[in-house]
């Protein structure tokens, strides 16, 4: 494989890891509460499931207000940027890791998306193939939208389990709707290359 796969391979496996707060399971997640982001979580201490797992609990309690799907409230859009933050510096981590500079990735990936790429037929079509991948797989993780309805799933749901209410839908004179743009590392960089469902 070449050195951007190999990037890319280790970009993936870092992104398949528990980012995602329906990665957690319920009575895990109101554990996790109950001990407090600085108590045992259960995880390897400065793994990025233990980092994502402590933004969580200080989260939680945050997504527990009843919102509607697609309303959001500026607290929610700080944990996101937390969330950001972890997910680009653990990315720029692996890269790191590689041997490459995100700039120096983000030359060489979209270079690996544009047609005629390579020369070597067979090496192209497996590098766009990783490449389109790695994309789809960042536009999944990346998506605030979703991370942000999950977390208040999940909020609603620890809230039921220590046996308080699912919450009634708020007032939307409290709440507002925000689109976000992708973090640096996202699908954002090379529109046009995969189709995002």
């Amino acid at each position: 494989a070449s050195p951007l796969v190999d990037a890319i391979d280790a970009l993936e496996y870092l992104l398949t890891a528990r980012l995602m707060p329906e990665d957690y399971d319920v009575e895990e997640l109101s554990d996790a509460v109950d001990r407090g982001e600085d108590g045992d979580l259960g995880v390897e201490p400065g793994s990025v499931e233990h980092k994502i797992l402590k933004l969580l609990v200080q989260a939680l309690p945050e997504f527990g207000e009843p919102l509607r799907t697609g309303q959001y409230s500026l607290v929610h859009k700080e944990m996101y940027d937390k969330f950001e933050k972890i997910l680009e510096s653990e990315l720029e981590q692996q890269l790191s890791k590689c041997g490459w500079t995100v700039a120096d990735f983000h030359t060489q990936l979209a270079g690996a998306l544009e047609p005629g790429s390579n020369t070597d037929a067979s090496a192209s079509v497996a590098t766009k193939a990783a490449a389109k991948g790695l994309l789809q797989l960042l536009s999944e993780v990346a998506n605030y939208e979703k991370w942000a309805d999950a977390l208040k799933r999940q909020a609603r749901e620890v809230a039921v389990l220590k046996g308080g209410g699912g919450g009634e839908h708020a007032d939307a004179t409290h709440c507002h709707t925000l689109h976000l743009t992708p973090f640096p590392l996202g699908p954002a960089r090379y529109t046009g290359h995969v189709a995002t469902q």
